[in-house]
């Protein structure tokens, strides 16, 4: 980074495979190795990223993800608060339907970026957010659990996290021996048009993370997800005869979502070249705390390693998202006494984003 040295974007796939692993993983890890030359030739030119750009290949994911689990163990301590986000990419490119899984804050600026990409295989001109947007008001974006590499990322360390891909061939050889180029060629296709379109995303992605001055992370879709979550697990716990008193966190998430939406129409309109390089070094640093703020240093509920209770995986599958799941935990085994301490853990966290969001309204005060 020429600005930002000590700050950082990881951009990461597993390279181990079941067999020969053409699509899982390597049509990720194929995606990886081209952003990185893409990066690269830009530096010849002259464009260094104001902030480091990380290319990583990891080891052992399919036995256990751990490759990535022990860089995080190992370098968690410079990776916390250094890291503007993890852009994981497993199996990234196998077909032309793009999607994303993502903690709340990159949802935004990963919608902006496939709005800038074309769409592959379209004789239209459209966009990947176009197409990847249908019918609907915005894009689906998927619940970020376990199942890759995030999981050290997101679920122990906390750090902004999000898994982008395309899908949409006509059959799969999961795990399999048939996994193989020929069959890869042969039914996804020999254009390597998805894996294309993901890359130029990813390149999006990476460029307005590593170069924007106040960093694109959104402080006000935390709330929102919430109540979305919230109200599931609400209907969840009704199956199971339990009550669960939400009036405190809903106070507190209209409270702090009033407030955190005010504040992201500012930092989106906001002149940066205004701010001096203090001033925006403190802004960022409160942004690059947002996702901190659900950090429970004991763990979850018979799960310590799992420190973030906004999102988790799924204990018995290891690939869904547990959502909330400490909550999630309490209600599944009916216990009265959990649920009320997760909400409490919830509300508190909700505090947490008030004081960093707070501290970044009070530095963007009276800038144009």
């Amino acid at each position: 980074g020429a600005i930002w040295p000590d700050q950082k974007v990881i951009i990461g796939c597993h390279h181990d495979a079941w067999c020969f692993g053409a699509g899982d993983p390597l049509s990720g890890t194929i995606v990886v190795f081209e952003a990185a030359r893409s990066f690269a030739e830009a530096a010849k030119r002259g464009f260094k990223p104001a902030r480091t750009l990380v290319f990583a290949t990891w080891g052992a994911e399919e036995f256990g993800i751990i490759g990535s689990t022990e860089y995080c163990e190992q370098f968690g301590s410079d990776l916390t608060g250094n890291t503007v986000a993890y852009i994981n990419l497993d199996a990234a490119s196998m077909g032309p339907n793009f999607s994303s899984s993502a903690s709340p804050s990159l949802k935004a600026v990963i919608d902006q970026a496939a709005g800038a990409v074309p769409q592959a295989r379209s004789a239209s001109g459209a966009t990947v957010r176009a197409t990847w947007l249908g019918d609907r008001d915005e894009p689906n974006f998927g619940n970020l659990g376990g199942g890759s590499d995030h999981v050290g990322f997101y679920c122990h360390l906390a750090i902004p996290s999000c898994g982008l891909g395309a899908d949409g061939a006509a059959g799969t050889a999961y795990h399999s021996l048939f996994d193989n180029l020929h069959w890869y060629r042969q039914v996804v296709g020999e254009d390597y048009e998805p894996a294309l379109m993901v890359t130029r995303v990813v390149n999006q992605l990476a460029a307005r993370l590593a170069n924007a001055p106040i960093v694109p992370l959104d402080p006000s879709r935390y709330t929102s997800d919430l109540r979305t979550h919230l109200d599931e697990l609400s209907k969840l716990a009704a199956t199971k005869n339990m009550t669960l008193d939400l009036s405190t966190v809903e106070s507190r998430t209209t409270e702090v979502g009033d407030l955190a939406k005010s504040v992201a129409a500012r930092l989106t309109s906001i002149n940066a070249s205004a701010l001096s390089q203090d001033t925006l070094t403190a802004i960022n640093r409160e942004l690059l705390s947002l996702e901190q703020c659900w950090v429970v240093d004991a763990g979850l509920p018979d799960r310590a390693w799992y420190r973030n209770i906004f999102a988790a995986s799924d204990p018995d599958s290891g690939y869904a998202a547990w959502m909330l799941p400490g909550l999630r935990w309490a209600i599944e085994r009916q216990d009265a006494t959990a649920a009320e301490k997760a909400l409490d853990q919830i509300a508190q966290a909700l505090e947490k984003l008030k004081s960093h969001i707070q501290a970044i309204q009070t530095h963007i005060e009276g800038v144009p």
